[in-house]
């Protein structure tokens, strides 16, 4: 098509060339998620997901139920939520299948022997009214191409978000690859790295702006009058514990914590519940507790390893400085050290010392 277009003049319009780029975008995106989708380890993983993504909700159940300072009405508008959380991959899957990407181009009008007036007019019906007719999922050959086209990088890089309006938590194919997941991994390695993510996502179903969304995902406030001012009254802790900190190690600059909360406090309870559904599947399988004798280091070491090993990047200056004023997370480093600090049992699995920078005396807590 692209030959039959570009002609004799050797040259593609405006429209032409934005039209091609973005079928190409979407062609080459789909080869590589469905490259990832067709893989062992991903299929594995996926399970490995979504076995993690139940046991961190039985345990956040747990958790609810135990608060004190949360009253009966609010835990069961949390619990209901929860039940009803669903994990979802189905448009990161829907854009790896094969089948739906040929559907997709060889629904495009194209007739080699057709003049180029004509090979133009059919690409661009195509794109402006065809493709948002074409459905073979629930979503249309325009929802794929112009998804692939929007949001390339957070389609192929890892990501993970909470969808309020929904009440979903998504994860992109790429954690199905190493250093996020690999089979070969010793289990608590693995459960250490994908239990993190997959708890910090389910929390943020019950931060500030989840609470102001029901299971179905329509607006209602979650939280009775009561319920809401103690658990603010918990967060206003990580407030102060955050905003006490310097910024990416700058004495001047201190770490925003109003603008971060929401992150910070699904960091801090996210390591905890990951941990507590850790603790639970190496009871119910015997896991050794022993020290591993090539590595020198037990599972419940390793579990904290692939916790944290995530928040281990190199970020240059620029990026730095503006996520400071932009950014809703805490610079990593400030993340991985305040929420081992604020979780004791860090500190037992690796005898720190009571004194220890990493040992605090005074440790804030919501969710636990």
């Amino acid at each position: 098509m692209e030959k039959r277009l570009v002609g004799k003049n050797n040259k593609l319009t405006e429209k032409e060339n934005k039209y091609l780029k973005n079928l190409y975008t979407y062609f080459i995106i789909s080869f590589y998620l469905n490259h990832i989708s067709e893989q062992a380890n991903t299929k594995l993983g996926l399970k490995f997901f979504k076995n993690v993504f139940k046991d961190i909700k039985e345990v956040t159940k747990k958790v609810i139920k135990r608060k004190k300072f949360i009253d009966d009405e609010t835990k069961e508008k949390f619990i209901e939520k929860l039940e009803s959380l669903k994990f979802d991959m189905n448009e990161q899957l829907d854009l790896a299948n094969k089948t739906y990407l040929e559907f997709c181009i060889n629904s495009i009008p194209f007739n080699s022997g057709h003049n180029r007036r004509l090979i133009s007019k059919n690409l661009e019906l195509y794109m402006t009214k065809l493709s948002k007719k074409l459905k073979i999922s629930k979503y249309s050959c325009n929802h794929f191409i112009s998804a692939s086209n929007l949001a390339t990088d957070a389609i192929i890089k890892p990501n993970a978000y909470y969808i309020q309006t929904k009440n979903v938590v998504v994860f992109n194919l790429a954690f199905f690859m190493y250093p996020y997941y690999d089979f070969r991994l010793p289990f608590s390695l693995n459960y250490g790295t994908i239990g993190n993510i997959v708890a910090h996502e389910i929390l943020h179903a019950f931060d500030r702006i989840g609470r102001q969304f029901d299971k179905d995902g329509n607006r209602a406030m979650l939280a009775t009058k009561k319920s809401e001012e103690e658990i603010r009254k918990k967060e206003e802790c990580f407030v102060e514990q955050y905003n006490d900190q310097d910024f990416n190690g700058l004495e001047d600059t201190k770490v925003n914590g109003t603008l971060t909360l929401d992150e910070n406090i699904s960091d801090n309870g996210s390591i905890k519940l990951a941990h507590r559904a850790y603790l639970m599947f190496a009871k119910n399988y015997n896991v050794s507790k022993r020290v591993m004798r090539k590595i020198k280091l037990t599972h419940e070491q390793l579990f904290f390893i692939g916790a944290t090993k995530l928040f281990c990047k190199k970020r240059s200056k620029e990026i730095k400085f503006y996520a400071q004023s932009f950014d809703l997370h805490a610079p990593l480093k400030n993340r991985v050290l305040t929420m081992l600090s604020n979780y004791r049992p860090f500190s037992k699995a690796f005898n720190c010392e009571t004194e220890s920078f990493i040992d605090l005396e005074n440790r804030c807590e919501l969710w636990r």
